[in-house]
C-alpha cells in the first residue's frame, strides 16, 4: 500500500516529505513502560531544614527510567534536533510528568540533550482513573 502511494506521488513534491517521513519511523527508537507510578517534577525538589534538597522518590524514578532506556536501546545517540512522539496514561497532571522522561532520554544517552526537541508528531493524555498505574509509550527520532 506505501508503495503504490509512493508510486502515485512519483514526481510530486510530497515524495521526498514521504520518503523522509517512512525513514523516520524505521530509524525511531520506542520505548514503553506500564504499571508505574509515574514521579512528578513537582517532586525533584522538597524543602528540608529551609533547604531544598533533591528529593529520593523522584531520583530513584528518573535512575530506574534511565537504566530501561540504557537496556533497551542499543542505537547511537541521536545528536541535535529529534521529534518525538508520546502518549501517556493517568489521572495525574501531564505537564508534569514529561520532564523526567527526556531528562532520562538524556541521561541514558539516547538523546544528545533534551533542549533539542523540536516537537511533538503525537500528544496525547488517556486519562485514567485515579489509583489505577501509569504507562507511557515514547518514540524519539533524529531530524
Amino acid at each position: 500500500m506505501v508503495f503504490l502511494i509512493l508510486e502515485l506521488l512519483t514526481g510530486c513534491h510530497y515524495q521526498k516529505h514521504l520518503m523522509n517521513k517512512a525513514k523516520q519511523i524505521i530509524e525511531a527508537r520506542v520505548y514503553a513502560l506500564t504499571d508505574l507510578n509515574m514521579i512528578s517534577e513537582n517532586k525533584r525538589l522538597i524543602l528540608s531544614r529551609g533547604r531544598l534538597i533533591s528529593n529520593s522518590e523522584y531520583r530513584d524514578y528518573k535512575q530506574f527510567l534511565i537504566d530501561y532506556f540504557k537496556l533497551t536501546n542499543k542505537e547511537p545517540m541521536i545528536k541535535g534536533s529529534f521529534r518525538a512522539s508520546l502518549v501517556i496514561h493517568t489521572y495525574k497532571d501531564l505537564t508534569n510528568l514529561i520532564k523526567p522522561i527526556f531528562d532520562a532520554l538524556e541521561g541514558a544517552e539516547v538523546i544528545e540533550n533534551d533542549r533539542h526537541l523540536t516537537g511533538f508528531d503525537e500528544f496525547e493524555k488517556v486519562t485514567l482513573k485515579k489509583g489505577q498505574p501509569d504507562s507511557f509509550y515514547v518514540s524519539v527520532w533524529g531530524v
